[in-house]
């Protein structure tokens, strides 16, 4: 049988720094996966990149004479609008419950 010359003290952590340690790891994770989830919310409700690019063509369909004013339109659960005031100013809206997009666009005819 082999015999072991020296014996080797482990020392281990005591259960307060475990406890402690454990803490720290469940703090640092809850911030971060709440960080991750207010960003993932506001980049999902904040994407109008589509509602954006419609506004655009609608605008440039009403400059090449495509289009008759008052105009509206359902898009992506929201109404578009786009409604000639004063003569001079195009007011191109897009509304969704509390998400708005306004342009207000002064003609130079």
């Amino acid at each position: 049988m082999v015999v072991l010359k020296k014996k080797v003290k482990i020392r281990g952590a005591s259960l307060v720094e475990v406890l402690v340690a454990s803490v720290l790891i469940v703090i640092v994770f809850t911030i971060s996966s709440l960080t991750i989830n207010n960003l993932f919310k506001r980049a999902v409700s904040n994407a109008t990149t589509a509602v954006e690019s419609r506004l655009n063509e609608l605008e440039y369909l009403y400059f090449n004479q495509k289009l008759k004013l008052p105009y509206f339109e359902d898009f992506m659960d929201g109404e578009i609008s786009l409604i000639l005031k004063g003569g001079n100013k195009l007011v191109v809206d897009w509304v969704r419950g509390e998400q708005k997009i306004n342009r207000a666009l002064f003609l130079n005819e």
